[in-house]
This record gives C-alpha cells, structure tokens and sequence, in this order.
C-alpha cells in the first residue's frame, strides 16, 4: 500500500514539474515610431518539459529559442503559448506586435497589462514622455534612446512623437496670401516678414502640439528625476523584496516585523535586511511600537 501511495505521489510531482506555469524572469520592449513594439522575453527553466504562458494576442514574426539560438517547438493559441523544453536552461521568446499602443490625435498610448516581474522599455528617440505610471526604477539611454526600467508591470506610458530631423516643417502659406500681406517677390527672396515688416520667428512655423508637449515633458522630467533621487537607488528588487511590499499592502498597508517573517517563512535576519533596503529606497517607512517593529508602506 506504502509502494502504491509513493507511486501515486511521484507522478502527481512529475506531473506537476513537467508542466507549469511558467513566468518570465526577465522582458524588454522597444517601442518603434510606427505603434510597432519589438519584444524579447527570457525564461530559465529547469527540470521542467513544458511552459505555458500568456503573450499578446496579435504577434507576428515570433521566434521561440533555448540558450543555444536552436528553435524549440511551441504551439499559440489566443495568446497562450506552450512550449517544449526539454534539457533546456533559458527560453528566448521574440516576435512584434501592435497590440500594445494605440494613437489618438498626436498622442500615442503604452498599454502593457501582463503581469511581469524586471521589465525594460525602450522608448523612440525623438519621443516626449507626458506621463508614466508607475513611475521607473531606472532611467538610462542606449543609443539615443531612452530607456525605462521598471521591478513589475503593468505599466501605461503617455507620449507623442516630434517630427524626424530630416523633415523641415513647411509653410502652408501662399504665395498670393492675403492675410500676411506677402508679395510673390518676398517670398522667392526668401523673406519671411510679418504685416508689420518685421521678420516672423521660426517658433511660428512649428505646430502649436510640439511646443506644448516639448513644455509638458520638462517638467514631467523635473517630477520623475525627484521621485527617482527621493528613492535614493536605481536597483531592481527581488523577489523576496517584492513579496515583502505585497504583503505589507495586503495587511492595508502596515504589518510587524514578525508578521511578515512569519506570513512568509524567511528567517528574521532576511527580513530585515530587506526591509532596511526598501526603507532606502523609499518604499517603505518603519516605527518602533511596544508591539515591535512596524512596517509602513510610503
């Protein structure tokens, strides 16, 4: 009967290993003019046979590799995709899509709603960021663009795109325009004079959208370098770190030291070495009470 039971448990364990759930240990996104996102998902694996996890619906070009850059077999299904991975210790998953932006007028909107834990996004060169929410762990460039780290999604993120340098704005005026008051020969000469005779400021010329946003993303910058200097560190946290803050906010935002040791099974030394690095980095604030060491979310 003993032989029966521990046959019966170590095919649920097997059962259990060879397909799971799989979660992304690392993603990053690069968001081109076009709406277009290029994304590159990581996973490392082991002993397990199978992942299965969620993407956008609307992929193209996907590409799913190991370690090796050898092609692994996958199959896609409504944005859930399973993939084969036997012996193998990291998937690469890559394809495009355009289901994570959308453009209204001149501003552009990020959407990205997937639960993922160390996610990077590049963002266009020439684009003006009007609002990020949360707000980025990090803030680096590459190659003249700029790019935004953050410990967990999901994350919405707000711009709109300046002109390509190469683009020299036009002016829609006539030559026979009455209201400016310019002559055919003025304007072969290249003067560029108002009704007063005065000459007109090449602000004139650039639309009314770009200057308020180019205002606009001044100080959005101002805002984030502040909150980023507040937290006074650009590190990722753990998963350990990440766990202590969800179940501090899960107890209504205060929980004792020894509560969370003893919700999450670390030892006390851990946790509060943990919490010491969250308190840095603004995360949290503690207060010593006769109860002991109250945790607080900021």
């Amino acid at each position: 009967m003993r032989k029966i039971i521990s046959l019966l448990f170590a095919v649920i364990l097997i059962a259990f290993i060879v397909n799971v759930q799989a979660v992304p240990y690392y993603i990053n996104l690069k968001i081109y003019r076009d709406g277009y996102v290029l994304t590159r998902i990581f996973i490392y694996t082991s002993n397990i046979s199978e992942i299965n996890f969620t993407i956008p619906k609307d992929v193209e070009n996907i590409i799913v590799t190991d370690e090796n850059s050898l092609p692994l077999n996958y199959s896609l299904d409504h944005g859930e995709i399973s993939i084969v991975c036997p012996e193998t210790k990291l998937v690469k998953i890559i394809f495009v899509t355009s289901s994570l932006t959308k453009k209204e007028g001149n501003i552009w909107y990020f959407r990205f709603y997937y639960t993922y834990y160390n996610v990077s996004i590049i963002i266009p060169s020439d684009a003006v960021v009007l609002n990020i929410d949360p707000l980025p762990l990090k803030v680096t460039t590459s190659d003249n663009n700029i790019v935004l780290y953050f410990s967990k999604s999901p994350i919405s993120i707000e711009y709109t795109l300046l002109p390509p340098k190469n683009n020299v704005w036009k002016n829609n005026e006539s030559n026979t325009d009455v209201t400016n008051n310019k002559t055919n020969s003025d304007l072969s000469n290249g003067s560029d004079k108002n009704i007063n005779g005065e000459e007109g400021s090449p602000w004139s010329k650039v639309p009314l959208i770009y200057i308020v946003a180019g205002i606009a993303s001044v100080f959005f910058v101002i805002i984030l370098l502040y909150m980023l200097r507040r937290r006074g560190s650009n590190a990722m946290l753990t998963v350990e770190e990440r766990d202590i803050v969800n179940f501090i906010k899960s107890r209504r935002g205060k929980a004792y030291l020894t509560e969370i040791t003893e919700g999450l099974g670390l030892p006390k030394t851990t946790v509060w070495r943990k919490i010491r690095k969250l308190e840095k980095l603004g995360y949290v604030k503690t207060e010593k009470r006769k109860e002991g060491l109250l945790v607080i979310i900021r």
